[in-house]
């Protein structure tokens, strides 16, 4: 990851037992060098459908696959729109959707959105 110099998004879900965000992601995400990079991170949804009972059993959310799905679909369109408009088609204005304040304004209960733009550098 220490090569990769283009702006990145990097999406990750908190509870993910397949790549766990402390162990997997969040060391991936620190490597990277470019300077525009995003890392957002879901609280409560599974990294794969098939995981999203066991996901309940650990935030004890009782919501269904249904749900959970539009939720997660709506927040990849969200963030991938804002992202590749601002980057691949350069248009500008679609880089105020790129922060903390706006993640917070389109998360939906139970799943929390967060935006990191950095980590402490790894020794």
């Amino acid at each position: 990851m220490s090569g990769v110099k283009i702006p990145t998004m990097w999406q990750a879900a908190a509870e993910d037992i397949i790549t766990p965000l402390i162990s997997e992601q969040m060391p991936g995400f620190a490597d990277l060098i470019a300077s525009d990079k995003y890392f957002a991170v879901s609280r409560g949804l599974p990294h794969a459908w098939i995981l999203l009972p066991l996901t309940q059993g650990i935030t004890n959310q009782s919501i269904s696959k249904d749900e959970a799905t539009a939720i997660a679909r709506d927040y990849q369109n969200i963030l991938t729109v804002a992202f590749f408009k601002t980057y691949l088609a350069q248009a500008k204005e679609y880089r105020s959707y790129l922060n903390t304040s706006y993640f917070k304004t389109i998360a939906q209960a139970p799943f929390s959105l967060s935006l990191v733009r950095s980590l402490p550098e790894r020794e």
